[in-house]
C-alpha cells in the first residue's frame, strides 16, 4: 500500500493521461497485487484496500479501471460469491454483497457492462442462497 499512498496526492495534480501512464507503467502491477491479495470472503472481507486502489485508479481511464478490476479482482470475488451462496445463510450472503456493493460504488458509477455483468453474476449467487432464481442482464449497451 506504500505505492498507493505515494501516488494518491498526485491524482489531483496530474492530467488523466499522465496519471494513466504513471499508474499503468509504474503502479499497475502493485495495484493488481493489492486486489489479488484483498480478502474477499464473508468471514474475512476487507474492502479498505479496494477503496485505496479505487482512489489511485481515478488516474486511469474508465476502461483502464474496469479492466484492472475485471482481471485482478472480480474472478476471486465471484468465486467468493459462489462459495458464499453455497455455505452462508441468506442474511450473511446479503450483507456480504451489500458491503461490497457500497465499497465498489465508484466503479459501478462507470456503468461499464463488464462490471455490471460481474455484479449481476454475484447477485445471482447471493440470490440463490435465498432461493431466488433470476437471470441478470446489464442495462447498458457496449
Amino acid at each position: 500500500e506504500w505505492a498507493i499512498q505515494l501516488v494518491l496526492p498526485w491524482t489531483k495534480v496530474l492530467s488523466e493521461g499522465t496519471m494513466d501512464r504513471l499508474v499503468r507503467d509504474g503502479l499497475l502491477p502493485t495495484l493488481s497485487r493489492v486486489l489479488n491479495e484483498t480478502p474477499v470472503g464473508p468471514e474475512d472481507m476487507d474492502p479498505a484496500p479496494v477503496r485505496s486502489v479505487l482512489e489511485v485508479a481515478k488516474g486511469l481511464t474508465e476502461d483502464g479501471r474496469a479492466a484492472l478490476f475485471e482481471s485482478a479482482f472480480f474472478p476471486r470475488w465471484l468465486d467468493a460469491a459462489q462459495a458464499c451462496a453455497k455455505g452462508a445463510t441468506p442474511v450473511t450472503a446479503g450483507r456480504w454483497y451489500t458491503r461490497w456493493r457500497a465499497a465498489l460504488a465508484p466503479l459501478l458509477a462507470l456503468k461499464d457492462t463488464r462490471i455490471e455483468a460481474c455484479m449481476g453474476r454475484a447477485l445471482q449467487h447471493v440470490g440463490a442462497a435465498a432461493g431466488v432464481k433470476r437471470d441478470y442482464a446489464p442495462r447498458h449497451g457496449p
